[in-house]
């Protein structure tokens, strides 16, 4: 309760406490006027009382006799006690009309102030959530500032992290396929499958794991590109070189060429030598991984949230690097790629040798 509607309640008792009280004094004054009168009239038939022992006749020395009127006095009285009431009736009206005119005027001087201090508080609370919201806005841009200052040592904020790297439209590569992976159309999408597919042989598909890359070659700049991972319950995300292994025994490690993460059997893996257990603040339904070619740093993110998953720090790159996908026949799925713009697919050094 505000202190104004304290102060409006106070008064509105005090006028009614004083209200109460007029009207309890002007009964009083009414019990005592009827007690005189009582009195007085009492008095008055006492006087008629002992006159009545007197003759019914009185003498007038100058008229003679007369009949005595009993009662005359008191009727005269009588009479004139209508009067006083009606006076004193019109005394006390008055009163009150006063007594309430004067309290209908607090009554609207204290909404009045009730009113204005209502709106004068609106006001103010919208002007402070005009001042909350610039402090808001003000510390936002003054984190910014400090991560664009020093936006390689920090795992936070990969909305941010964007406008440091360079989108890319990762499209698969179908020759590198693995048979049991099926591609969409659009080349976005792989999904396993059962059934082998009855592909052209290539030395640069994949025959032994379940995996895909990229058709781009990044060879040098920062890139980032989005997976979706919701529709798979088993995956590897990551980068490899462009001459890895691809048939017979390979093994997933940055000594052979592979940087990338892994969810199976509801647990995360960095696949390093040996592997990392991972620990994921939420379920990712979305992972993007960045790379920055010079600086040897692959990271990935979870953009559910946009927490930072993990990282493979101080690499040295020889060669091009394509995006990797793979997906596991003991939990079959689907891996879809986050279209990036088809403006950015062109900005990655590519050339016919790396091809």
């Amino acid at each position: 309760m505000t202190k104004l509607s304290k102060m409006m309640l106070t008064a509105l008792l005090i006028m009614v406490l004083f209200f109460l009280n007029q009207v309890t004094l002007e009964k009083v004054t009414r019990e005592n006027e009827r007690e005189k009168a009582h009195e007085r009239t009492q008095a008055g038939r006492a006087t008629e009382r002992e006159g009545e022992t007197g003759s019914l006749l009185s003498r007038d020395p100058n008229a003679g006799l007369h009949p005595r009127i009993p009662g005359s006095q008191s009727e005269l009285k009588a009479n004139t006690q209508p009067t006083e009431s009606s006076m004193c009736f019109k005394e006390n009206t008055t009163k009150y009309h006063i007594i309430i005119a004067i309290f209908g005027i607090i009554i609207l001087i204290l909404l009045g102030l009730f009113i204005y201090k209502y709106y004068c508080k609106k006001n103010d609370n919208k002007n402070e959530d005009h001042l909350e919201e610039n402090g808001f806005q003000q510390e936002i841009a003054r984190r910014k500032a400090q991560y664009k200052a020093a936006w390689r040592k920090a795992q936070l904020y990969p909305d941010w992290r964007k406008e440091e790297f360079q989108a890319v439209n990762v499209t698969l590569d179908e020759d590198t396929a693995h048979p049991s992976l099926l591609l969409s159309e659009n080349r976005r999408q792989v999904t396993w499958q059962e059934s082998h597919q009855d592909l052209s042989s290539s030395t640069q598909r994949f025959d032994s794991l379940p995996c895909v890359l990229g058709q781009q070659h990044i060879s040098s700049g920062r890139s980032f590109w989005e997976v979706k991972v919701k529709d798979a319950p088993s995956w590897d995300l990551g980068i490899c070189l462009n001459n890895v292994t691809r048939k017979g025994m390979v093994t997933l490690s940055p000594q052979h060429g592979f940087w990338a993460i892994r969810f199976y059997n509801r647990e995360y893996w960095a696949l390093t030598s040996p592997e990392t257990c991972l620990t994921v603040r939420e379920i990712p339904h979305c992972v993007g991984i960045f790379l920055d070619y010079e600086d040897g740093d692959v990271s990935f993110y979870n953009m559910t949230d946009g927490s930072h998953i993990f990282s493979f720090t101080k690499n040295t790159f020889s060669g091009a690097l394509r995006p990797l996908l793979r997906l596991w026949s003991s939990a079959p799925g689907t891996l879809t790629i986050c279209p990036m713009g088809e403006e950015n697919g062109g900005a990655i050094n590519i050339t016919e040798q790396e091809k």
